[in-house]
């Protein structure tokens, strides 16, 4: 997208995609490369854009973006794995690998990912709550 040949010249991108190979403009400087993220909409933090969404069109029923409704949620998977697959000291593991780089981040950042961890499961969001304490960003 950024190479001219492959520029889409009738539209402006508006995604996360960035470094890898050919990225000759910035590499997207200091733009988060993830979403929901608490930065400004604008182009380096692209919003969707509900004009933008593919119209239903018919094939046999009606097709096109949907909300899910699987019973199941996001966190479902996670929480198993957390709970089944990972024993004591890998789940320590994974919090204080986690907690470490999240250490660093924003005081809201690091809110929002605790609750998504007790989302996850009770257990990882306490043990994550309590080794963010440590940390002084918190």
């Amino acid at each position: 997208m950024q190479i001219p040949i492959n520029c889409p010249y009738a539209s402006r991108v508006t995604n996360h995609q960035r470094d890898g190979a050919m990225a000759v403009n910035g590499n997207g400087g200091a733009a988060p490369n993830y979403a929901p993220n608490t930065r400004p909409k604008n182009i380096s933090n692209p919003a969707e854009v509900p004009a933008a969404a593919i119209a239903p069109f018919a094939v046999s029923g009606r097709a096109g973006r949907f909300a899910h409704d699987h019973p199941s949620s996001d966190f479902e998977q996670p929480g198993e794995f957390f709970r089944r697959v990972l024993d004591a000291p890998a789940r320590r593991r994974l919090v204080d690998n986690i907690c470490g780089s999240l250490s660093g981040a924003r005081k809201e950042v690091q809110q929002r990912m605790l609750a998504v961890f007790t989302s996850v499961d009770t257990e990882f969001g306490r043990m994550a709550a309590e080794t963010l304490a440590t940390k002084a960003n918190l």
